[in-house]
């Protein structure tokens, strides 16, 4: 069987999946979650104290991935949902930490940039856009210490300053985003 790789940021919410997840575990593949599960409360938990960053699912299912971050994040999104705004902005956090994850990898990539700047401008409308997004997101814990959950909170917090302000135009408020999205990444290069 052929498997492909999917970051485990990405897998937030209460959203039922159309596919099986696996670990890896001494080279074998283990069933983690079974087709019909969902990415919430405990379940989640443990996978952030565990440090676990890549999980994956079989080659053929990968459209079913594909289609479940499309449904997660327009869910996610959508003021009108009536999802809990701690399980939205669980979801739209994980999507930013995952795109900060995917240009701090490949920092050349000129797409995973073009993307997560884009999604650095979807942020900022779902932060001004909900009075309480800003408060949730930084309620959560960044429990593996990870560099870029900690850049999602830097990327917050500007923004929250950038509207009390009111000095900074949106599309300076989308930049000042991004740029606090991936401000750590010559700190990742002198680690190596």
């Amino acid at each position: 069987m052929d498997y492909v790789s999917l970051r485990v940021s990405t897998l937030r919410g209460d959203q039922k999946i159309s596919f099986n997840v696996y670990v890896k575990i001494n080279e074998k593949m283990v069933l983690y979650l079974r087709r019909g599960d969902s990415f919430e409360g405990p379940r989640l938990q443990r996978l952030k104290e565990k440090k676990l960053k890549k999980m994956f699912i079989l080659t053929e299912d990968e459209t079913h991935y594909r289609d479940y971050l499309h449904n997660n994040i327009e869910l996610a999104y959508d003021n009108k949902s009536g999802k809990d705004i701690s399980v939205r902005s669980e979801i739209v956090h994980g999507q930013q930490q995952a795109n900060v994850e995917e240009v701090f990898e490949k920092p050349e990539d000129a797409v995973a940039y073009q993307n997560t700047k884009t999604m650095a401008g979807k942020y900022v409308q779902f932060l001004l856009s909900n009075s309480t997004a800003v408060s949730s997101v930084m309620n959560m814990e960044n429990v593996d210490k990870n560099l870029a959950h900690h850049g999602v909170s830097v990327s917050t917090l500007a923004v929250a300053l950038a509207d009390k302000l009111k000095t900074v135009s949106s599309e300076h408020t989308q930049i000042l985003a991004l740029g606090a999205l991936l401000h750590d990444l010559g700190h990742l290069e002198n680690q190596a």
